[in-house]
């Protein structure tokens, strides 16, 4: 049933062939190297997981909206005062270094909220795949606050 070569001839490739063959065996009748049970969550450890999630992002949010406030704070006594060459260029500095923080925190929450998103969409997993790939936002996909008595 194997089909033959010109190489089957040569005495390095039946061997090469034979080895391969004792590796796949070998790796049949091995006991896999990992255990299984650490490999996965309890159901209630993976809903702690998406309520930590949920927690940092808006931990994230907080010192985000506070950074913000406060480089907008800074901005208007900075236009304010009258300032040296020096003074002027160590606000500059601080100013671009606080626009720098604020790009990686809005990249840092971007993806927090996606992995929260991705995570909490699994926990409530849609009774068909249909369902989840016509979600459309601001159609049948809303948001909903926790403090909402509407629904």
């Amino acid at each position: 049933t194997r089909s033959t070569t010109a190489l089957d001839d040569l005495p390095i490739v039946a061997e090469l062939r034979k080895l391969h063959r004792e590796a796949g065996n070998k790796g049949k009748k091995a006991p896999r190297s990992s255990d299984e049970k650490k490999k996965w969550l309890e159901w209630s450890e993976y809903l702690e997981v998406i309520s930590l999630l949920k927690s940092d992002l808006s931990d994230m949010i907080e010192r985000y909206d506070t950074t913000l406030k406060l480089a907008e704070e800074g901005k208007e006594v900075e236009s304010e005062e009258d300032e040296t060459g020096s003074e002027k260029k160590r606000k500059e500095s601080k100013s671009r270094a606080t626009t720098k923080s604020l790009q990686v925190q809005r990249k840092d929450i971007a993806t927090t909220f996606q992995q929260y998103l991705i995570l909490s969409f699994f926990a409530n997993v849609p009774d068909r795949q249909r369902t989840l790939r016509e979600l459309e936002l601001g159609r049948n996909f809303l948001r909903v606050d926790e403090n909402d008595d509407d629904g």
